[in-house]
Parts: C-alpha cells; sequence; structure tokens
C-alpha cells in the first residue's frame, strides 16, 4: 500500500529530485527545500511522490490480486498483522520483549520476524506484503468440515457459555465420528481457525445470544444522533439514489434513461468526498468507483472537466457507513477495504435516521438545482404535470457529471450549513490545518498507486471457461490465453468445471464498461 505521508520533515520526490517538506500551506500545497540545492518551493500534492520515477510502478498492474489468496492465507496474513502492529505501536525499550514473544507465538526465528516485519513496515501496514513468494493454493475446508465448524459455533453462541477450547473438542469428536461413520479421513481443522471464525463475530452478536434477554437489551441502539465526530475522513457515508433528471446519448442526443448517483459526504464537514453516477442500478461496482473517486486527489478529474475551483479531498477514510443494501455486503469490497485499514459499518436496520446526513444532502441537491435542470422529473408526478422530461433533456452523462461537479465544489462547499455554523469547505479546513483553538489532523497521506487502488475496489465473481470463451454481462469474451483452460477440469475443486481468472475478468470490467471515477479507458 503506498502512499506518500505529507507531514513536516518527511522525505519527497518530484521526477528524480529529492525534497523534505518544511511547511504545509494549505490543503493542497505545501513547502519543500531541496536535498540537492537547499532551495524551497511550493508544489502540488499531486506533483510528489514516495520514490524518484525512475523505479515508480504506479502503472503496473500488481501482480497481487486480493480475491486470489485463499481464505487460510488471509487470515493467516490478517493475524501476523495485528500481532506486527502491536510490535510497531509498543514503546521502544520493550519491543525486543515483544518481538520475541511473537516470534515464539508465530514459530519462527527472530532474524525471519525481523524481515517481515521490516518488510510490513516499508509496505505501509499492507497485509499482502506478507505472503509467502511460494505458497499452494488448498482452497477452502470440505462443506463437510464447515458445517460442523458451524455448528460448533452455534453451539458457542449460546447460554451454556462454553469455552473455545470445549467447543474444540466438541468439533474433533464431531470429525471423528463422521470421519468413522462414512469411512472418510477429513483432518480437523486448527483451534486457532474456531478462534479466527469466532473473533470475527461483533461483540452485539456474542453478547445478544450468550447473555440471553440482558445481553439483546444491552447492545439494542440508543435512538439520538449520531455519534460524535471529532475529524476529517473519520468517518464517511456513502449511499445510492436516482437523480430527477433525463439524459441523452452523446450522438443522436436521444434520452437514454435516469441515472442514478452514489454519493459519499465526509460526516464531520458535510463535504462530498466523491461521487460517481451511472445508468446502471447500485451495485458493488458504483460503490467501489465511488470509494476511489473520494480517496483519490480530484486535480485531474477538474481539470477534464475545466472546471477550475479547489476539491481538497483526498487520503483514506477511517470508516465507511453504509445502509444494508446487499451492494455493501460483498466479499470483495470488504476485503479491499480491510487490506487499506478502512473499517466498513452498516447502520442497523429499520433505523434511517443514521444515515441522515447522505439523505439531507440527497434533498438538498435535487431541490437545489436538479429540479431546474431541463429534463428533469421533478419529485412526483403532482409536480412534474405534464412536462415532456424525455422530449426536454439535453444533458449528456459527462455534461451531467461536469455540473454536478461545478454544483459541489462551487455553490455547495461554500454555502453556510445549519449545523456547523460555517461553510462545509472551512469546517474542513479547520480539521486539517486547524485553527487559533483547535489542532488539526493534517495532511492525509495521499495514494500513490492509483491503478492498484482502483482494481482493488472492482467487483469479483467467478465464471467457467467455455469453448467459445467467457460471458459477463451477456457479452461473450475471448482470447488465446483462454484456450488452455478449456475443457481443463479444475483440480482445487471437487467435481466442478468452475475457474477463477479474476485477474482476467477484472480487466474485461475495467476496459468494457471504463469503470473508474475518471472515465479513462485503456487501450
Amino acid at each position: 500500500m503506498q502512499s506518500v505521508k505529507l507531514s513536516i520533515g518527511e522525505e519527497v520526490f518530484n521526477d528524480n529530485s529529492r525534497y523534505r517538506i518544511t511547511a504545509i500551506l494549505d490543503m493542497e500545497h505545501v513547502c519543500v527545500r531541496s536535498s540537492f540545492t537547499g532551495k524551497t518551493q511550493k508544489f502540488h500534492i499531486s506533483e510528489l511522490s514516495s520514490s524518484p520515477t525512475n523505479i515508480d510502478n504506479s502503472g503496473i498492474i500488481p501482480s497481487v490480486e486480493l480475491m486470489n489468496i485463499p481464505e487460510d492465507e488471509w487470515i493467516e496474513i490478517h493475524d501476523k498483522a495485528g500481532i506486527f502492529n502491536n510490535i510497531l505501536q509498543s514503546p521502544y525499550d520493550d519491543r525486543r520483549n515483544e518481538i520475541k514473544k511473537a516470534a515464539e507465538e508465530l514459530d519462527i526465528s527472530e532474524p525471519t520476524l525481523y524481515r517481515q516485519l521490516q518488510k510490513y513496515k516499508l509496505s505501509n501496514g499492507d497485509p499482502t506484503s506478507l505472503l509467502r513468494k511460494k505458497r499452494v493454493d488448498k482452497g477452502r475446508f470440505e462443506p463437510e468440515i464447515e458445517k460442523i465448524i458451524q455448528s460448533c459455533i452455534t453451539q458457542y453462541l449460546s447460554t451454556d457459555k462454553l469455552k473455545i477450547s470445549d467447543i474444540f473438542r466438541s468439533l474433533e469428536i464431531q470429525i471423528y465420528q463422521y470421519n468413522k461413520l462414512h469411512g472418510s479421513s477429513l483432518d480437523t481443522p486448527h483451534i486457532n481457525t474456531l478462534r479466527y471464525r469466532i473473533s470475527q463475530l461483533t461483540a452485539a452478536e456474542i453478547g445478544s445470544t450468550r447473555l440471553g434477554k440482558n445481553g439483546r437489551e444491552s447492545y439494542r441502539p440508543i435512538i439520538g444522533k449520531f455519534p460524535e465526530v471529532i475529524k476529517p475522513l473519520e468517518i464517511v457515508q456513502i449511499d445510492h439514489t436516482p437523480l430527477d433528471v433525463m439524459i441523452v446519448d452523446d450522438v443522436n442526443r436521444l434520452a437514454i434513461g435516469r441515472p442514478t448517483i452514489t454519493l459519499a459526504i465526509d460526516v464531520f464537514s458535510r463535504m462530498v468526498t466523491g461521487f460517481y453516477i451511472s445508468l446502471e442500478k447500485p451495485n458493488t461496482l458504483l460503490t467501489g468507483c465511488c470509494i476511489t473517486h473520494s480517496i483519490l486527489d480530484k486535480k485531474k478529474w477538474l481539470a477534464d472537466h475545466k472546471i477550475d475551483a479547489q476539491w481538497p479531498v483526498y487520503g483514506l477514510i477511517d470508516t465507511i457507513h453504509t445502509d444494508n443494501g446487499k451492494e455493501f455486503h460483498g466479499k470483495a469490497l470488504k476485503r479491499a477495504c480491510e487490506k487499506y485499514h478502512i473499517s466498513l459499518t452498516k447502520r442497523p436496520v429499520g433505523t434511517p435516521r443514521y444515515g441522515g446526513h447522505i439523505e439531507r444532502l440527497f434533498k438538498t441537491f435535487n431541490d437545489g438545482g436538479i429540479h431546474t435542470l431541463p429534463g428533469t422529473t421533478k419529485s412526483n408526478i403532482v409536480e412534474k404535470g405534464e412536462y415532456d422530461s424525455e422530449k426536454k433533456a439535453v444533458l449528456t452523462l459527462f455534461e451531467l457529471e461536469t455540473w454536478f461537479t461545478q454544483l459541489v465544489v462551487n455553490v455547495y462547499h461554500h454555502t453556510v450549513h445549519s449545523e456547523l455554523g460555517m461553510t462545509p469547505f472551512e469546517k474542513y479546513k479547520e480539521g486539517i490545518l486547524g485553527s487559533e483553538t483547535t489542532l488539526g489532523r493534517g495532511l492525509p497521506p495521499k495514494i500513490e498507486n492509483e491503478l492498484q487502488l482502483k482494481i482493488d475496489f472492482l467487483p469479483y465473481e467467478e465464471r467457467s471457461v467455455q469453448k467459445y470463451g467467457i460471458q459477463l454481462f451477456g457479452i461473450l469474451y475471448y482470447h488465446d490465453l483462454l484456450r488452455k483452460w478449456i475443457r481443463q477440469p479444475d483440480k482445487t475443486r471437487k467435481n466442478s468445471k468452475q475457474f477463477e481468472p479474476p485477474r482476467l475478468y477484472r480487466r474485461v470490467i475495467y476496459l468494457s464498461q471504463a469503470a473508474m471515477p475518471d472515465r479513462v479507458k485503456l487501450s
């Protein structure tokens, strides 16, 4: 996870020239001193990198595909990353003892742990840096094992309050009895697997079942305001809604439909962190595109849409808050958020008040401009009357993007918010740079490998390789690379001809739908 740290004293590069940051000028510019000449100059954050240009790998598609990592391997590196985080956060004097203890726990030598720790530190906490170079993909547990594990977890989630060691003994007995009855030789998973599965349960899931009625009462949500947020990008809310306007195609200028917008808002400042407009229904793809748009620097986006304005929101988000839509439950989205240390939380079912910020923002944009556009559908049939939305539509998708961006950066960000007592832009600036009475969080690190970020947040599916190739979205794709997979049995799956070429699949989405916030098509 390569990023550019933008704090005073950090080393940065512009092309092949080395600099040291001496001052933060504003939310998008820093002052640096040349390590060679000693002269100072001003740079926009988009002009800086963490390494010289001649060794930059940001344009190379990453070799580690998140969805290619087996579940047990992901669990292993996830647990190891947690141990390494504890070591790096411990006092320097205690670190030697922590390393010795961790080496014993991981059953590796201390020199090996030192090497892995250094690699993890250089990757800025990317858990994929802990993957073994050579590994055997053993796949998941057998369905019979998974069924027994789930029954043991259900047994753990009972008012009997059994220990994990007791549950593990029950697991061993059940697998032994199954092997004896069916004449099979299934291996018993390690107790750490059971510990990990249980650790992934929420406190509410455990407490509300193991503690009975009192536990359920303890974990019920308290009706009230959204939890206090004290810094920018601490919590970002994301949601989808249809826009009340019809758009036209780029060639014949005929109405083609009503678009959907996926929008993200910073709860602290009410700044829009990013958005994505398309003609698709809400899905994981739109969510991923909105998240990447929120994280990346907006300078290129503004230049492509020929907008002269400031939109200084970028950087990794601490927590993404969503509703309970199925597009927010994808395994690929969850794994990408884990890689970039983003917490993905969902509002309680049936409690729309927890999404009030994003819901109010949708209403603000509809009432504040969208209903005045040619081709608007208005809010309801009564308001629309005899107005012909399709006949009056004139905006293409790109033109609507441009108009909406101008509405966000030139109007909304600079309009006083009633709850803040200031504009969202002023609030965000105060949260980043600080004020006379409060400290700011400082400029967030800038993600350097934009292509990897975009690919990591793309959705994932499996398709079987047929004689005609692969079918996606009702379209057939074929390439000579697929020839060797035709009628080739998958050795990792029992009685299955399902293949998993996620790297190819993701590239197909990237090329065919231009599923990126900046809409740049690769060739």
